[in-house]
C-alpha cells in the first residue's frame, strides 16, 4: 500500500480510481471534477497535487546573486557588473611602468648617439646593458670600473647609469626583468668550453648564482629578478630564500633618503653583489 504521507504516496493516491474517473479519454481532468479525497470526504494527510512543468518566475529560481554592500558603494554596482567591462591597471611602485621605462632606454640610446644604428646593434647594446646588471648589480658607483662591448664599440657603464638616474636605477631594471632573464638564458645555452668568451660569461653567471644560493635558477641571479612576470612559484620561493641570504637584516633598498654631503639614495645603495 502506498505511503500517502510522502510525495510518492501522494502520486500513487492520485493515480487511483478517483483520478481515472475524473479524467477524460485524453487523460486530462474533466472540468468540474471534484478533487481527490480520502475516506469520509477528508483529504488524505500529506497528499497534494503533483505539479508537472512548473515554470520559473522572471527572477529565476532561488534568491539570486548576493548584492554588493550598499554601505561601500554609492552607485548601482549590480548595474555596473551587468555592463561591458572596462579595462583597468595600476603602476607598481617598485618599478617603472612600461612607457616610462621605454622612454628612459631610448634616452640612453640618444645620449650615446646610437639611436639610428641598425636594430640588431641596438638589441645587442640592450643585451649588454642587461648582462652587466646581472654581474655588477644595480649600483651607480661604477666610475671607471667597466664597459659594455657591442661589436667593435665600447661604452662606459657609468655613462649609461647616469642617464637612467640614481633615483630610479633599480626601478628601471625591474621594468626589464623578463628581458634580463632571457639574456641570462642565452648565456647558459651558449656555453662552450671551446669558446673562451662564452665560457667566461657562463662562469661569471654561475659565480653570482652560487653566491646568491640560486644554483638551481642561475638565470634569476640578479637584483631585479623578483620583478619577473613569467617565472614559476618554485622560482619565486627560491628568490625569497635568496633575498634572506644576501640582503642585510635591515634593508633600506628603495627607501629614499639624502646622503650626507651628496644626493645618493638608498635605492642605489651598494649591496653585497653591487659593489
Amino acid at each position: 500500500m502506498a505511503d500517502n504521507s510522502s510525495d510518492i504516496g501522494a502520486q500513487e493516491h492520485f493515480r487511483g480510481p478517483a483520478v481515472m474517473a475524473a479524467q477524460g479519454e485524453g487523460g486530462s481532468v474533466r472540468s468540474g471534477s471534484a478533487p481527490a479525497v480520502g475516506r469520509q470526504g477528508v483529504r488524505t494527510p500529506g497528499s497534494r497535487p503533483v505539479v508537472v512543468g512548473e515554470e520559473a518566475t522572471s527572477t529565476g529560481w532561488g534568491r539570486g546573486p548576493v548584492p554588493s554592500d550598499p554601505r561601500k558603494y554609492k552607485y548601482d554596482r549590480m548595474r555596473a557588473l551587468t555592463q561591458e567591462a572596462v579595462q583597468f591597471a595600476a603602476t607598481k611602485a617598485d618599478r617603472l611602468d612600461a612607457d616610462e621605462a621605454g622612454e628612459v632606454l631610448d634616452s640612453i640610446h640618444k645620449a650615446l648617439g646610437i639611436q639610428n644604428e641598425d636594430e640588431s646593434r641596438l638589441a645587442a647594446f640592450d643585451a649588454a646593458l642587461w648582462w652587466q646588471h646581472t654581474i655588477n648589480g644595480a649600483s651607480i658607483l661604477q666610475e671607471g670600473r667597466g664597459s659594455l662591448s657591442v661589436g667593435s664599440m665600447e661604452f662606459d657603464i657609468s655613462d649609461c647609469l647616469r642617464v637612467i638616474g640614481e633615483h630610479r636605477l633599480r626601478r628601471f631594471f625591474r621594468a626589464f626583468a623578463d628581458d634580463i632573464v632571457e639574456v641570462n638564458r642565452s648565456v647558459l645555452a651558449g656555453y662552450s668550453p671551446y669558446d673562451f668568451v662564452a665560457a667566461e660569461k657562463h662562469g661569471q653567471l654561475m659565480q653570482v648564482a652560487a653566491a646568491r644560493g640560486l644554483h638551481k635558477y642561475p638565470e634569476l641571479a640578479f637584483d631585479a629578478a623578483d620583478a619577473c612576470n613569467n617565472i614559476s612559484l618554485d622560482a619565486r620561493r627560491a628568490l625569497l630564500a635568496s633575498k634572506a641570504l644576501v640582503i642585510p637584516e635591515v634593508n633600506e633598498t628603495d627607501r629614499a633618503f639624502p646622503r650626507v654631503g651628496g644626493s645618493m639614495r638608498a635605492d642605489d645603495s651598494v649591496g653585497r653583489f653591487g659593489k
